[in-house]
């Protein structure tokens, strides 16, 4: 199951994202700047989760079994 985060609560994702070494202003404003929504399958410890801002952004397991779910939000 996916939850939204709340903005001010996003910090558990930043790891998921540390593949988009070019792309890091995009993830900090989703993430740090509370802009945009971001759902992940855990608050606490996420394997899976999608960043909307203008783009999105997908990051985590691609084999996960909740990593399906994020296609549906798309």
């Amino acid at each position: 199951m996916l939850i939204e985060l709340d903005s001010d609560n996003r910090e558990s994702v930043r790891r998921l994202f540390d593949r988009y070494p070019c792309l890091r202003g995009f993830v900090a404003a989703a993430i740090e700047g509370g802009m945009g929504k971001v759902f992940a399958d855990s608050q606490e410890e996420p394997c899976v989760a999608l960043a909307v801002l203008d783009f999105h952004f997908l990051a985590g397991d691609p084999l996960h079994a909740n990593a399906q779910q994020l296609f549906k939000l798309l």
